[in-house]
């Protein structure tokens, strides 16, 4: 009787042995289900970006296909974003891609452009920084008389523009830059520009409650 239950006991701990362990992936997949139930958004973002990680370490073992598909959206979209739930990693991109460009249209000295025959000026000022001074007294705001920092700010802003689609467009800049002629620079920042605002828009309907619960309701 001592053998038979020894066997028998030997029999069932090879049988809960033989069992698979679940992946990584598919465990984490499981916190983010409970914790969207639960209304848990932040807990279910950390869930979902161990989960991808996972699935990319995993990938590994999986045929070719699937492994360089995996990579490439880690390269595309899991680097810049976390997957579309770390927003800082997102506003920290959004904002090294203005500066840089601003610093390339510095260089250049970008202008304020005016009709035929009209008063030229070299700044460039969006309306709302000048309101109500501007529009009250007739004066408008001078909060530096530097000609360097007039210039960095009249780049930032003729950067922002053009990346994040926003203000008017009455500036323009010519010349080269090393060899490349500034409007194949405009042409990139304005692509990218779609890109990073796609990278933001998901990121924040991810990370911001009420901007999730909308989108949520809506789709």
């Amino acid at each position: 009787m001592r053998r038979k239950t020894n066997n028998s006991q030997s029999t069932d701990n090879k049988e809960e042995q033989a069992v698979p362990l679940q992946p990584s992936s598919e465990v984490f997949k499981q916190f983010e289900t409970n914790f969207r139930k639960s209304n848990q958004l932040e807990d279910a973002n950390e869930a979902y970006f161990f989960r991808k990680q996972a699935e990319l370490q995993e990938a590994s073992t999986k045929p070719p296909e699937q492994k360089v598909l995996s990579q490439l959206e880690w390269l595309s979209w899991g680097i810049w974003t976390g997957y579309g739930v770390k927003i800082w990693r997102v506003i920290l991109l959004c904002v090294i891609a203005d500066l840089f460009f601003a610093i390339l249209y510095y260089i250049g000295k970008p202008e304020r452009k005016y009709e035929e025959g009209g008063e030229r000026d070299f700044t460039f000022k969006q309306r709302f920084l000048e309101f109500p001074r501007k529009y009250v007294t007739g004066t408008p705001i001078s909060w530096t008389d530097n000609e360097r920092v007039i210039r960095f700010a009249n780049s930032v802003r003729l950067s922002s523009v053009i990346l994040f689609k926003f203000g008017y467009r009455d500036t323009t800049i010519s010349g080269k830059l090393a060899g490349i002629d500034y409007k194949f620079i405009i042409w990139t920042e304005w692509l990218l520009g779609f890109v990073l605002l796609g990278f933001l828009t998901v990121t924040l309907s991810n990370t911001l409650p009420i901007l999730h619960k909308l989108v949520s309701a809506v789709f």
